[in-house]
């Protein structure tokens, strides 16, 4: 039940970093644009990282706070 607990946080903390980090592609994405249309440049995968990591710690967090 301990490594359900700290998935499910893990999973939380995931989550809710990537819709962050998607949110701040969206702000650069709405900034970028004068006529409606615009890129972002730069690839997402440090939004793919930074998402591991609070995946990680997260769980890590959930672990130790339940042993």
């Amino acid at each position: 039940m301990i490594y359900v607990k700290s998935v499910l946080a893990g999973l939380a903390a995931m989550i809710l970093v990537a819709l962050l980090g998607i949110g701040v592609m969206f702000a650069r994405l709405a900034m970028s644009s004068r006529e409606g249309i615009g890129a972002i440049a730069g690839p997402g995968w440090p939004i793919v990282g930074i998402s591991l990591l609070a995946f990680a710690a997260g769980f890590f967090w959930q672990y130790r706070r339940t042993r």
